[in-house]
């Protein structure tokens, strides 16, 4: 079971939706979520294959100490969690359905807990390409103002337990190891 916000955002999506289909970008209308607005992120796979922010509402550039126009999505996940993320935004611009991801933010105990929603979209030219996204907080939520850049940490997938991001194994590159 997924925040009221969450859930909101997910039946807003699927009543869009043609079919199987992803609903277009122009059957979204952010007026019918305005209490969200805050939370809401564009988000499009470009030529390259990067995931890049297109807008980023208050809350979601405030937990991460910046604006992310233009950004890499996978830029505001931890390190060793950006390879999961980049999976999972494949995997569900692909199969045409919603991914909710529940995060963690911070390094501070105890951390930010918040649902990041993931709901592929079409592009004008009928690719499925685009991401409206939410980031809904879980746990109390800081005051915005002086806030470190945050990265953020997979925890659960679709309300199952992520599995442990594999630790970093030693490489050699010409006789050398290389860390």
């Amino acid at each position: 079971m997924f925040h009221s916000n969450t859930e909101l955002l997910q039946t807003y999506w699927r009543s869009r939706r043609r079919g199987h289909a992803p609903p277009a970008r122009a059957d979204i209308d952010l007026a019918d979520f305005f209490q969200l607005a805050a939370q809401v992120f564009l988000a499009v796979r470009d030529d390259a294959g990067v995931y890049r922010f297109r807008l980023a509402g208050e809350t979601v550039n405030g937990l991460h100490g910046r604006s992310l126009a233009g950004e890499d999505l996978l830029a505001v996940w931890r390190p060793a969690h950006r390879p999961l993320v980049a999976d999972i935004l494949g995997s569900t611009l692909a199969a045409g359905d919603i991914a909710v991801l529940r995060a963690a933010a911070g390094e501070a105990e105890p951390p930010v807990r918040l649902e990041v929603v993931f709901a592929p979209l079409r592009s004008s030219g009928g690719a499925v390409d685009l991401f409206l996204g939410l980031y809904q907080p879980l746990s109390p939520f800081p005051g915005l103002a002086g806030l470190a850049r945050r990265e953020l940490a997979v925890e659960r997938i679709n309300g199952e337990a992520a599995a442990a991001p594999r630790p970093l194994r030693l490489a050699v590159l010409d006789g050398r190891p290389v860390p």
